[in-house]
């Protein structure tokens, strides 16, 4: 049987997992963002 303390340990790291999966995802679509902006700024300068 699982020791108490191994199981709060291994629920404290998938609670730290999931949140930095979260920020890294949130992380990416602000990049993908940014990009984005950044690309039509420079379309519509070009075409403007």
């Amino acid at each position: 049987m699982k020791d108490k303390t191994n199981l709060t340990y291994s629920l404290d790291y998938k609670h730290w997992l999931a949140e930095l999966k979260a920020k890294v995802c949130q992380s990416q679509l602000k990049a993908a963002v940014v990009v984005k902006q950044s690309l039509l700024n420079f379309i519509l300068g070009v075409w403007g």
